[in-house]
């Protein structure tokens, strides 16, 4: 790694540098003891800490992969942030534009010779265009920056730090144990209340927003679990521990209650053969296809209202099987609310067809749209949530524009990792990159149902494989020219 002036200055300067820590350390805690203040003794801590993140940046990488899963969510006024790990990602983005900057010359090249970081970057500049024409500039502004610094830190810095095989392994079981510690502590919360269905956003609380993020997110990490299992040898102690820890992942995702994490499960098995019979670049256009009749048959002559729910009998089930139930029979109140937003992001999409409402301003102008026929117990919203489809998200926020830069986006991943994965030698790197398609299959069919891609947790694992697909791809050119290279000498 790059030594930089300042680090060179510390090798030279180390015994000084303990006693300036030293003395910053002591009036510190002196002046916070002084003025009642003790929060004042960690800040030189803090800045301690800032200080080797900066100079061992994938420390701070490993930091952050270990606090996401017990990263909290809080609202301070009307900025929400994810604690530990924000902070954390503002940072790792920081340092990932310096040495972008750095490494102008030859990686940032390598980096944007990829389709999908094309996309990415589109995506997110419409994002700020989108704020121009937005009905809350500085929501949007809010948004537009969170957003920024996720994709940079998460894309960018995990292209940087995780630089080779090792580090990918490395980062992969760190992510899985930090992981499995929260599935602990939900499984013996929820397993006092009876594994019941109603008490399972109580148990997720607060170390997931809710059971959908939770059952998700654990979702998406199952391949890479199974893909650690693979690499370890057989009839070791750490088979045997993931093998057992598997069992605990599908145990504790049947018991999220999340219908889009259990439909994950056999659609990522049936994307294997897809993936392998070169059909994913055909599967993807079709759903897209197959939903826009879908929802242009339901709008034609108003043909919706037929569906409409009876308002009092479409209520929140305790019970799983009152639940799937409902659910077939158009009573279940979380599918019927989702058609009562998906009706007003519509009708809001024709007044705003071109550039949308703006970024994040849907939950503040919904509901003068929205179809009183659909109206649930829960449409008063108290926890602010938005579309509960990433897709029409996109459009009644950014528009038309949006809507296909998002379809590209995503038609980019699937298409663009086929045609790649079909192209890798190495039987190794062909199931890293396999099993990061798999995860961006669970990602991607959630967001028919949820608003994911800014959500804590989930939206960095998914960017995270970005990354990592385009470094497998140099790995494997890599391995490819050297077994060249001793074939032809």
């Amino acid at each position: 790694m790059q030594s930089y002036p300042i680090q060179q200055w510390v090798t030279k300067n180390e015994t000084l540098l303990y006693y300036i820590i030293g003395v910053i350390m002591l009036v510190a805690m002196s002046l916070a003891v002084w003025v009642d203040k003790y929060y004042l003794a960690v800040i030189p801590l803090l800045a301690i800490m800032a200080a080797i993140f900066t100079f061992q940046p994938y420390w701070l990488f490993l930091a952050l992969i270990v606090v996401l899963p017990f990263s909290l969510e809080f609202e301070i006024g009307s900025f929400g942030i994810d604690l530990p790990s924000e902070p954390l990602l503002i940072g790792l983005s920081t340092l990932s534009i310096f040495w972008w900057i750095s490494k102008l010359e030859r990686d940032a090249k390598i980096l944007f010779s990829y389709p999908i970081i094309w996309m990415l970057s589109i995506h997110l500049i419409w994002t700020y265009i989108c704020i121009f024409s937005s009905s809350d500039l500085i929501i949007s502004l809010k948004y537009a920056l969170a957003k920024s610094w996720t994709i940079i830190g998460c894309v960018i810095g995990a292209y940087w730090l995780v630089n080779n095989y090792m580090r990918l392994i490395v980062t992969l079981s760190v992510l899985f144990l930090s992981t499995l510690v929260t599935i602990g502590i939900i499984m013996v919360r929820h397993g006092l209340d009876g594994f019941t269905f109603d008490s399972i956003n109580a148990a997720c609380n607060p170390l997931y927003r809710n059971h959908v993020i939770y059952g998700v997110f654990i979702t998406m990490l199952l391949p890479f679990l199974w893909m650690l299992r693979n690499i370890s040898r057989p009839k070791s102690v750490i088979r045997l521990f993931i093998n057992i820890s598997i069992v605990v992942f599908i145990v504790a995702i049947y018991f999220t209650y999340t219908r889009g994490a259990w439909l994950a499960l056999p659609v990522m098995a049936i994307s294997i053969y897809l993936i392998k019979m070169k059909l994913m670049r055909f599967a993807f256009p079709t759903a897209i296809l197959a939903a826009i009749l879908f929802f242009t048959y339901l709008s034609k002559d108003y043909r919706y209202l037929r569906y409409a729910p009876n308002y009092e009998e479409t209520i929140y089930h305790d019970e799983l099987g009152e639940h799937l139930s409902a659910t077939l029979e158009g009573q279940d109140m979380s599918t019927m609310e989702r058609f009562h937003r998906w009706i007003a992001a519509f009708r809001m999409f024709r007044e705003k067809p071109i550039m949308g409402v703006g970024p994040n301003t849907f939950v503040q102008n919904y509901k003068p749209y929205t179809s009183p026929s659909f109206e649930t117990y829960i449409s008063e919203n108290t926890e602010r949530s938005t579309v509960h489809n990433y897709f029409i998200y996109i459009l009644v926020e950014q528009g038309i524009i949006g809507f296909i830069i998002l379809l590209l986006l995503v038609g980019t991943f699937f298409s663009y990792g086929e045609y790649k994965y079909h192209q890798l030698n190495h039987p190794q790197y062909r199931q890293i990159y396999l099993f990061c398609m798999l995860c961006g299959v669970a990602f991607w069919l959630n967001n028919v149902f949820s608003d994911l891609l800014e959500a804590n947790k989930v939206a960095p694992l998914w960017l995270f494989t970005i990354a990592w697909m385009l470094r497998v791809e140099q790995w494997d050119k890599k391995s490819s020219d050297r077994n060249s290279l001793l074939k032809t000498s």
